[in-house]
């Protein structure tokens, strides 16, 4: 037999070398590590799942509380109190009377409440009467009225636990209390059966409120007779705010170190109210915006690792009543105008829409227009514009592109109001129409000649331009234009004032259905002859009495002469120069 000597181990007996301890230590890291990884982001998923689920619970716990504590109980009712000046007021239920109006025996119109401290359902106001106008001791009847819509509500979650024995902790999420000024959180009390004045768990159990006047308030239930249903209330600076679910004291239970819910947020983020004029819900809620019964409210939830979530709630006012739709005022004016010989005008309609007496904004949509050629064709306008008039209305405009080529005659342009929350549908029509060029027409004079000297009476006699467009002629005349006569240097100076009639030169007018007022113009020897509306087979008359003309005038004598077709534009001298009235003398 022979010995292995200690000295001459096997292979098999040795330890792993250095190397091999540090590849298996690599190894186990790598793998290691990635699976630390996803424990600890399945880890942290399962908690943000939890937020998010209790987040979920919270915001639809909520959001119904809200939904049916404002549709049950609006809180703009108005109604009355009874007491008297030194003593207190009793009144059905958690609601906020400062800053409303109140009448009484002997306090002014304009008082509104001051103040208000409340104890369990009784409330002391204070109201800034003049001395002696009520004596101390005197019954009062006040009648308050909630003052105009606000953009925030007064509202409680139902308690984090809805029953436990004395000394369990207890969670509410409250909103609509003032945020400016902040309220110090030691502000806050709870009120819960004949127990008062209890004082929030300091934070964090408690906190806010936040911008939105939202806060978290924890308390202790304190010492109560078991088997009994409280109401909480919750009391800041004159805003307070009651459960729509009461506690329930039981005699024994289990209580909780913490509520579940502390460490989060609820409340509303934001108010909007229905403007059916644009058929969106805005916000700030202002008096001047229409509730019109229905609001929108923003619910979110915040959890402790900043996972949150949001709710919007629809609400309705179930005593709103909607005012049935008036008929708005449609006016639709238009302006004539001379078809150019040349370029082009244009034929302005104005439509004037005015809401009715219930509709307190600006008419919201706009008009259609369709316009009526005299062809019997219909046309949109050429272009169309919108502005503010006069208090609540508003003005559209039509323009409608004239040229050389257009049709003569009367344009009817339709405006169509299509209604909105206050008003109906409603359509208005109004007329313009495009008349002779200014310049056209043809003035004639009898006598054609004179005897120097002698006075004589000129009849001129203006008639209309007729125009012919594809084998049609038609004389399209005159709306409220100008006719003009220059009377030459030598001739007697026209007159036209009514006083003197019998002298001569004395200048009057008439035909067709125009007011054809005469004036005479700035240089004195201007006959001009206004309102002048003349249709076709119609003439314009000016009769120039008792005129006579120096001897040694040349001869012929010529009267120039001018024209405008329609009230907006200057006259222009009658083309061509033969279509002027000449005397011989």
């Amino acid at each position: 037999m022979r010995w292995r000597g200690l000295g001459s181990r096997s292979r098999d007996d040795a330890g792993d070398t250095l190397i091999e301890v540090l590849i298996a230590v690599v190894i186990i890291g790598l793998t290691a590590v990635p699976l630390m990884g996803m424990l600890l982001e399945t880890i942290g998923g399962a908690s943000e799942h939890r937020d998010l689920a209790l987040i979920d619970t919270m915001l639809k716990s909520f959001a119904e509380t809200a939904k049916s504590q404002l549709e049950t109980s609006p809180p703009t009712a108005p109604g009355t109190l009874s007491g008297t000046k030194a003593t207190s007021a009793l009144f059905a239920g958690p609601v906020s009377y400062v800053g409303y109006g109140i009448s009484g025996a002997g306090i002014p119109a304009t008082t509104v409440i001051t103040a208000e401290t409340t104890t369990h359902h009784t409330a002391t106001l204070s109201v800034a009467v003049t001395a002696g106008e009520v004596t101390d001791g005197e019954p009062l009847t006040i009648g308050y009225q909630a003052a105009a819509q606000s953009d925030s509500y007064h509202l409680m979650s139902d308690p984090s636990t809805l029953s436990g024995p004395s000394g369990t902790p207890v969670t509410v999420f409250v909103t609509g209390f003032h945020a400016t000024p902040p309220i110090p959180l030691a502000t806050f009390h709870v009120d819960i059966g004949p127990v008062v004045t209890l004082v929030p768990t300091p934070s964090p159990k408690s906190s806010g409120p936040d911008p939105n006047g939202n806060a978290r308030i924890t308390f202790t239930v304190p010492t109560l007779p078991p088997t009994h249903a409280y109401p909480i209330i919750v009391t800041a600076r004159g805003d307070q705010v009651a459960s729509l679910a009461d506690f329930t004291v039981t005699a024994t239970g289990t209580r909780l170190a913490t509520p579940p819910d502390v460490g989060y947020t609820l409340g509303i983020a934001a108010v909007k109210c229905w403007t059916p004029r644009t058929e969106t819900f805005t916000s700030p809620c202002t008096s001047t915006t229409a509730r019109e019964g229905l609001q929108q409210l923003e619910v979110v939830a915040t959890g402790p690792g900043h996972v949150s979530d949001h709710l919007t709630v629809t609400i309705r006012d179930p005593a709103y009543t909607a005012v049935p739709r008036q008929t708005p005022g449609v006016v639709v004016n238009g302006t004539n105008v001379a078809r150019p010989t040349a370029g082009s005008t244009t034929l302005v309609f104005t439509a004037t829409v005015t809401p009715s007496a219930s509709d307190p904004l600006h008419p919201s949509q706009p008009v259609t227009w369709t316009v009526a050629y005299p062809n019997a064709t219909r046309h949109p306008c050429a272009s169309t514009s919108q502005a503010t008039g006069a208090g609540n209305s508003e003005t559209y405009t039509c323009k409608v592109q004239v040229t050389p080529s257009s049709t003569f005659g009367t344009y009817i342009a339709t405006a169509t109001y299509p209604g909105d929350a206050y008003d109906t549908p409603k359509s208005g029509s109004g007329s313009a129409g495009v008349y002779a060029p200014d310049g056209s027409g043809k003035m004639t004079v009898q006598p054609p000649s004179v005897t120097p000297s002698s006075p004589t009476t000129l009849t001129f006699t203006y008639t209309p331009a007729a125009f012919t467009t594809n084998g049609t002629t038609k004389t399209p005349g005159t709306k409220a234009g100008e006719v003009t006569i220059t009377v030459p240097t030598g001739w007697t100076a026209p007159q036209a004032t009514p006083a003197k009639k019998a002298t001569a030169g004395f200048c009057s007018a008439a035909g067709g259905t125009g007011s054809d007022s005469v004036v005479i113009g700035s240089t004195s020897r201007l006959i001009e002859v206004t309102g002048v509306t003349l249709t076709a087979g119609q003439t314009l008359t000016i009769t120039y009495a008792k005129a006579s003309v120096a001897a040694g005038t040349a001869s012929p004598s010529h009267f120039p002469s001018a024209e405008t077709s329609v009230s907006t534009t200057t006259p222009v001298a009658l083309q061509p120069a033969t279509t002027n009235a000449s005397v011989a003398v």
